[in-house]
């Protein structure tokens, strides 16, 4: 009798654990892959949300650039120096030097270190900003 109530106990020990081990083992693991999945997505959308910003931080600049570029297209002392030629005179020097102070005034520090070069094709001649 005395093993039989042994047995009987170690039966029931064993299938009170197994009732209460599977639901928490069933459940951690759900957790696990539920929280898993969760941090995945988070990370993703951060993921799109830095290059959304660093697009638009590089479209900034690029406007940025465009809009100093074309600023300084117009410029009288730009537009009469690409129509004519620069010659080794006075008047050559003087608009070089004219060049370059405009090229150091559109240099900007938001753009970071910026060179600039102006090319006359037509004339063959170039003038380095930096």
């Amino acid at each position: 009798m005395k093993l039989y109530a042994s047995s009987f106990l170690s039966r029931l020990l064993w299938f009170s654990l197994l009732l209460g081990t599977f639901p928490v083992i069933v459940l951690g693991a759900f957790s696990y892959f539920k929280a898993s999945e969760t941090v995945q997505t988070k990370v993703y959308e951060s993921n799109q949300q830095q290059l959304q910003q660093t697009e638009s931080q590089i479209e900034q600049m690029l406007r940025l650039v465009d809009y100093s570029a074309i600023q300084f297209m117009n410029q009288t002392v730009v537009t009469s120096a690409l129509r004519g030629e620069l010659h080794s005179n006075s008047s050559g020097v003087r608009t070089v030097k004219e060049l370059l102070e405009s090229m150091s005034k559109q240099q900007s520090n938001e753009l970071g270190m910026m060179s600039m070069q102006l090319i006359s094709l037509a004339s063959g001649w170039s003038v380095d900003g930096t």
